[in-house]
């Protein structure tokens, strides 16, 4: 909170200097100083920062608060603290001292600021003259001064051209504004708060461009309910509560009950239905963020870390440590491209130089969710004790399955001047995806629906059989989807990225961000009717004609459609009868429907309906 500034006189200023070392024990000081630096952030977020930083100047600095609140931010380079009030730089100096690392940012004055070439302001880099700013702020100084226009000529000359001004201070909306100040404290205020439309036409005037005034957030503070309650005792009480403050630009004042006074009587329903659907949001934010929770419990592959005779089933690394050598991982791989980033890392192919093969190396920058097991410990001692589950997945299931993509090597990498990453390596698949795969085949197709079932129903069958005995081992894969299926050739379709793979009765799946996101609770059922729509949208995309297959699709005149639709109804109960209602719809509402039913994620937005917004809360 400012002290004073320019245009204040002595008899102002010894009531700041009196109150100066009891300045920062006001909880609303410091409050209403987080209120205006937030105000002051979420503008700075919009404009470009300097190349060096912001040269900031604050006017009315009192004893530092905002400043040092401001000088945090690694946005700013130096930020020079202007006051009129001596006592109040005597307070800012010794908290400087006390904190170098952001007391080094802060240059205090005890001025009164009225010429922008004052000499006391810190020289031009170019030595022509004095500094000029990036920004300037002040907080809640503007009242107390009797000739806005003044200092805010004042402040245009201190600017840097294309520097911006940042002014805080309430809103004088009506005579309840003069409650603000007790009536002890009435001298040295030259108004009860600012006018947001007049100040607008006197920064105007000046010759600011851009204006901007308006309120920006509300705090209380107590006031008195007739001049003179709180006597003529410290202010350090009177200034910890307050009805409503409003900052940044301008601020507003009146009591919660007064405020609500002043909305139409025809605004108040549509407010209440906003504020319970908040209240809605905000209960959803917070169930969101426990299921995210949930989400990264570790999945139990205790049963894959054994043979049937009890044999250790969990090869260890061939090394733990390698080492990035330039464009090589120690002697073993050679760097030869990236592939791609996503959330939880990064691939690249590499030449294995042992084996010959082109392999994928996947590193991971995910927080693993897994702890790594016992038998493992010794290995990494001193350097992990938790690994991605994915790894844990591709070496245990590769000895216990075929139809998923295997692991051939995994070891933590240290990186040149880097922190150290989970690696693992894999055979590179030059055929793709099943998603790159099906618009390959698309592009330049000729072939019916009917026939490329006939084809490729072998490979469907070989997916499901996959997923029969990774559902015996009491595990889901759960993300199911043509990216995720690496074609090794066209009939053999391998299951990959095996980061989301959970043990069946996890409590992921028992979520409802699980289920809004097109997901069945049981995790096995949604496997293979994920692996059913990953077929279909395969077919589709490589047909001739995806209108046939769309009527065909919901008529179930086909038999690659009776085997998706009888998987259903054996799950969900749907009947035939609710589906070819739906083929009789036109070209364009069958072709969304059909998009819609074979998604394997979340539903697209443009494809929801209003039952899905219901569900979204």
């Amino acid at each position: 909170m400012a002290s004073a500034v320019a245009n204040l006189h002595s008899g102002n200023n010894a009531r700041f200097n009196a109150e100066a070392l009891s300045w920062d024990s006001r909880p609303f000081v410091h409050e209403a100083s987080a209120g205006a630096a937030n105000a002051i952030r979420a503008r700075l977020d919009r404009l470009q920062t300097p190349e060096a930083g912001y040269e900031v100047l604050e006017i009315g600095c009192g004893t530092g608060i905002l400043s040092f609140m401001l000088a945090r931010d690694e946005r700013v380079r130096r930020i020079v603290c202007v006051d009129a009030a001596e006592g109040m730089i005597n307070v800012l100096k010794t908290k400087v001292e006390k904190d170098k690392e952001v007391g080094e940012k802060i240059v205090p004055l005890a001025i009164l600021l009225e010429d922008a070439e004052d000499m006391a302001l810190p020289p031009a880099a170019n030595g022509n003259g004095r500094q000029k700013f990036d920004l300037i702020t002040s907080h809640l100084v503007l009242h107390h001064i009797p000739n806005l226009k003044s200092v805010l000529e004042t402040m245009y000359a201190c600017l840097a051209p294309g520097a911006s001004v940042m002014l805080t201070d309430f809103e004088n909306v009506s005579a309840e504004s003069k409650s603000f100040h007790p009536a002890s404290k009435m001298d040295g205020v030259a108004r009860h708060g600012i006018n947001a439309k007049e100040m607008s036409e006197v920064m105007k005037s000046v010759g600011f461009q851009q204006v901007d005034v308006r309120a920006h957030w509300t705090m209380d503070k107590t006031v008195e309910r007739y001049a003179g309650e709180f006597g003529k005792e410290d202010g350090a009480k009177t200034a910890q509560e307050f009805s409503k403050l409003a900052g940044a630009y301008g601020n507003r004042i009146g009591s919660r009950r007064r405020l609500w006074r002043r909305v139409p009587r025809w605004a108040h329903i549509p407010l209440l239905v906003t504020l319970v659907c908040a209240c809605i949001g905000l209960l959803r934010g917070i169930g969101d963020l426990y299921d995210q929770h949930v989400k990264r419990y570790p999945t139990d592959f205790s049963i894959l870390h054994f043979g049937a005779n009890e044999t250790l089933a969990l090869p260890p690394p061939e090394q733990p440590m390698r080492y990035t050598q330039g464009s090589q991982i120690d002697e073993r791989y050679t760097y030869l491209r990236d592939l791609g980033h996503g959330q939880e890392g990064s691939a690249a192919l590499y030449a294995d130089l042992e084996s010959g093969d082109i392999v994928v190396a996947k590193t991971f920058t995910t927080i693993a969710r897994n702890p790594l097991p016992a038998i493992l410990a010794e290995d990494f001692k001193g350097v992990a004790t938790t690994w991605p589950s994915e790894i844990e997945a591709g070496i245990t299931l590769g000895s216990h399955l075929s139809g998923f993509v295997p692991v051939y090597d995994y070891f933590v990498l240290q990186a040149d001047g880097a922190g150290h990453s989970w690696t693992m390596v894999s055979p590179f698949l030059s055929n793709g995806t099943l998603q790159s795969f099906a618009k390959r085949e698309g592009s330049d197709s000729h072939v019916s629906v009917r026939q490329l079932d006939q084809y490729y129903r072998p490979a469907l069958d070989r997916v499901l059989r996959s997923l029969h005995r990774l559902h015996r081992l009491h595990l889901c894969h759960d993300d199911v989807k043509p990216d995720n299926f690496f074609m090794k050739d066209s009939l053999d379709w391998l299951l990959g990225d095996l980061g989301n793979l959970r043990h069946v009765g996890h409590q992921w799946h028992r979520t409802r961000s699980w289920t809004r996101q097109n997901q069945w609770r049981d995790c096995r059922l949604n496997d293979v009717r994920r692996a059913l729509k990953s077929y279909l949208w395969f077919l589709r995309t490589a047909s001739v004609d995806t209108s046939t297959f769309d009527r065909a699709f919901w008529s179930r005149s086909e038999g690659w459609a009776e085997i998706y639709w009888d998987f259903v109804k054996s799950v969900s109960g749907v009947s035939a009868s609710d589906q070819k209602g739906n083929s009789r719809k036109d070209e364009a509402s069958l072709a969304a429907g059909t998009e819609r039913e074979l998604v394997c994620t979340g539903v697209p937005r443009h494809l929801w309906t209003w039952w899905d917004y219901l569900l979204w809360y």
